[in-house]
């Protein structure tokens, strides 16, 4: 009888273990909740002011874990900077381009917002090397802003080397009330988005796997994205050596108004 729940035992151990370590959303960061936004501080041009904000500059860090391995395969930190290049109208539309480079490995690239007076939109993004601009939905805020509202969209995850999307996940507005420490500063009453989306696909070098996402923005008023946590999960049908991890912070570490 012993022998029998010790046996049970460790077959949840082990089950445990497999959960934790395949398929599915990866987990969310914790939550900092502090005092909720104001009416006024949650309008669009204040929670991304690519009006009066000229530059934002980012700590970088990126590192792949290996499931298969248990530890990390690699490393890496940096300074990356987003200039904003113009704002155009359209209407009631503002496009938003923005020039985002940085040091070492990184690939420069330009990325596109839209601010509609419903929506706010990270729309799509050109690699220096490509001669097209790779699109998706990406609806980052619908107005008005409301903590647990929640939308379908596609949001892609970039590293130095991978770049996914999957069909249609969830964007959700988790709190108007977090309150974020970056080396920029400390910002209370920030929106808060966790993105999640599971898919099944064929990738490069891992063959058929199934993928998991868990993004999050933080929009502080007046300064924009102060934070941006980004995670991907990789197991592989064929190549169970190949799961991976990949995880990139960006934190915000400082900001140049327009002139």
């Amino acid at each position: 009888m012993f022998k029998k729940i010790l046996f049970l035992i460790f077959l949840l151990f082990t089950l445990s273990l497999f959960i934790s370590c395949s398929g599915g959303t990866p987990e969310l960061p914790y939550f900092n909740t502090g005092e909720p936004a104001t009416p006024d501080e949650l309008k669009i041009d204040r929670l991304f002011p690519s009006q009066s904000v000229k530059q934002w500059v980012y700590n970088y860090r990126e590192f792949k874990y290996s499931y298969y391995y248990e530890q990390v395969l690699y490393e890496f930190n940096a300074t990356e900077k987003w200039d904003v290049l113009e704002n155009s109208s359209e209407g009631s539309h503002t496009y938003i381009t923005i020039d985002k480079y940085g040091e070492g490995y990184f690939r420069s690239s330009k990325i596109y917002f839209k601010k509609t007076p419903s929506s706010l939109h990270w729309w799509g993004i050109k690699f220096s090397y490509d001669n097209y601009i790779r699109g998706f939905e990406g609806k980052l805020l619908l107005f008005p802003v409301q903590a647990n509202s929640s939308w379908d969209t596609i949001i892609p995850f970039e590293s130095h080397d991978q770049y996914l999307h999957l069909g249609k996940g969830r964007n959700t507005v988790s709190t108007i009330s977090e309150e974020v420490y970056t080396p920029a500063g400390t910002f209370s009453h920030c929106v808060r988005n966790d993105f999640t989306a599971t898919d099944t696909q064929d990738i490069p070098d891992y063959g058929y796997s199934t993928l998991g996402f868990a993004i999050t923005f933080w929009f502080a008023p007046d300064v924009g994205i102060v934070k941006i946590k980004s995670v991907l999960t990789i197991d592989s049908f064929n190549y169970p050596e190949k799961d991976d991890r990949f995880e990139i912070y960006r934190t915000l570490e400082s900001y140049e108004w327009m002139n």
